[in-house]
C-alpha cells in the first residue's frame, strides 16, 4: 500500500511542475503513467475499489 501511495504522490508532484512549464509530449507520458498506476490491483479490496474509481475518472481528472 505504501507504494502506491508513494507512486501517486509522485505522479501528483511531476504533474504540477509540468504544468507549471509544459513539455511537448509531456501529456502521452503522464496518460501513460496514469494508466500504470491506477490500473494496479493491489489485493486490498478498498485501495483497489479507490484506484478503479480514480481510473474512470481519468478524463476528469
Amino acid at each position: 500500500m505504501e507504494l502506491v501511495r508513494e507512486a501517486i504522490w509522485c505522479f501528483y508532484r511531476s504533474l504540477k511542475l509540468w504544468k507549471q512549464s509544459p513539455s511537448p509530449g509531456g501529456e502521452r507520458a503522464f496518460r501513460w503513467q496514469f494508466d500504470r498506476i491506477f490500473g494496479l490491483r493491489t489485493g486490498y479490496k478498498e485501495l483497489d475499489d479507490l484506484l478503479a474509481r480514480l481510473a474512470r475518472r481519468k478524463t476528469e481528472l
